[in-house]
């Protein structure tokens, strides 16, 4: 298979299940280190280096919890779609 498609099917599977964990992880930080509230359903003020960034912090706690569903479905997605193109392509080089 041609090494370009492998480069963008590698980075459509593994790209969105990276962004997800980086969501996790600043959702983690945020409230641990920080101790801002966060919550998937409110703003709440979040006060990091005399900036208010509780939109920020909502936003990550929010794809902390739900962007499991909308990033583990693009991913399975692509990594189907990148089996049959391997497979397309060793029936096609037969």
């Amino acid at each position: 298979m041609i090494s370009w498609i492998n480069r963008v099917f590698t980075f459509l599977t593994f790209a969105p299940l990276l962004l997800w964990a980086l969501c996790v992880l600043a959702a983690i930080l945020l409230g641990a280190i920080f101790g801002c509230r966060i919550d998937e359903g409110n703003i709440y003020p979040c006060i990091v280096a005399g900036q208010d960034i509780g939109r920020f912090a909502a936003l990550a706690g929010f794809m902390a919890s739900w962007g499991i569903i909308l990033f583990g479905g693009l991913s399975i997605v692509s990594a189907i779609c990148w089996g049959l193109a391997w497979v397309v392509g060793r029936l096609a080089r037969r």
